[in-house]
């Protein structure tokens, strides 16, 4: 709301288009090391052929929020920072792009990737090279140390936004085998993205995660 109300007060028209720009929206400057994380996520948006334009709420000037109304869409991070300044946008015209959930994990950054392609029509394969190299040397990493079999069956607790819990439970348990045994999300999240989350954890009979108490005991905790 108040990104919204400033961007009004800048005085900012979408007088124009500037085609191949976006705008990353929906971090927060309380999201740990999120430097980095938007350097990583702008990269990959550059490999396609794009340019970011603005960030809304991390790191931009008054000037910058200005010019985001003329980018050619908003991309969506984590829906629950950005609801109701998406739809600020959209009445003055800017699109939004969202894929349903953060960029977390390998399956939902590819996700992410291919929802920016498709609606510019632009090759995503520059991104999913960046990721694939990424992923490999994590891969390697992990035969190295043997991390994976040392994490598997593990019990895992965890709380958080919801658009990013839902990509992280999945990778968790399909990459390591962890066991989610407490699930919490934050407020702010949407029904679609609650039944998604309780739908998946039905699938793997931990339910019960969304309701238990946390236990005294647990391997993996984050948060």
């Amino acid at each position: 709301r108040t990104l919204a109300r400033l961007i009004k007060w800048a005085g900012g028209e979408r007088k124009e288009v500037r085609k191949g720009t976006v705008n990353l929206i929906g971090m927060s400057t309380t999201m740990r090391d999120w430097r980095s994380a938007l350097e990583d996520l702008t990269q990959l948006v550059e490999a396609m052929g794009l340019k970011v334009g603005c960030t809304p709420g991390v790191g931009c000037s008054i000037d910058d929020l200005r010019e985001s109304l003329t980018s050619e869409c908003n991309i969506v991070i984590c829906e629950e920072y950005c609801h109701e300044t998406c739809m600020m946008y959209e009445s003055m015209g800017v699109p939004t792009v969202n894929s349903g959930s953060a960029p977390v994990g390998p399956v939902a950054i590819r996700e992410w990737i291919q929802s920016i392609a498709d609606f510019f029509g632009n090759d995503p394969s520059p991104a999913f090279a960046i990721l694939d190299k990424v992923l490999e040397r994590v891969s390697d990493g992990m035969r190295a140390t043997k991390g994976s079999e040392s994490l598997r069956g593990r019990s895992l607790a965890i709380e958080g936004d919801a658009s990013v819990i839902l990509p992280m439970v999945e990778w968790m348990h399909s990459a390591l085998a962890l066991i989610p045994i407490y699930v919490r999300v934050y407020d702010g999240c949407s029904e679609d993205q609650l039944r998604r989350i309780e739908s998946f954890l039905e699938g793997i009979g931990c339910l019960d995660a969304l309701t238990d108490e946390l236990p005294r005991s647990v391997q993996i905790m984050m948060a």
